[in-house]
């Protein structure tokens, strides 16, 4: 477990292995809402623009976030947008 970056956990092998993985709101969104990496049982989530008070900044990204987090759904990696249909 490398104690650097996080505290030695269940799954946190599995963690430090994960790629950074770029979050948006909608697989067509042109804006990047932020970075996630998850490995394990643990997830590390950046919502970009977003200060110490997350929700006031970032409120959808804020939200979408949480929603996600709690419904136990995916991050996709959506590094580039999907063209408009």
């Amino acid at each position: 477990c490398n104690t650097k970056r996080i505290v030695c956990a269940t799954g946190s092998a599995a963690f430090e292995r994960a790629e950074r993985s770029v979050w948006r709101l909608t697989a067509s969104d042109p804006e990047v809402a932020g970075y996630v990496q998850q490995g394990g049982n643990l997830t590390y989530a950046v919502i970009r623009g977003a200060g110490h008070i997350a929700p006031y900044d970032q409120p959808e990204r804020t939200n979408d976030m949480i929603s996600r987090w709690i419904a136990g759904r995916p991050f996709p990696n959506l590094p580039n947008p999907s063209p408009l249909q």
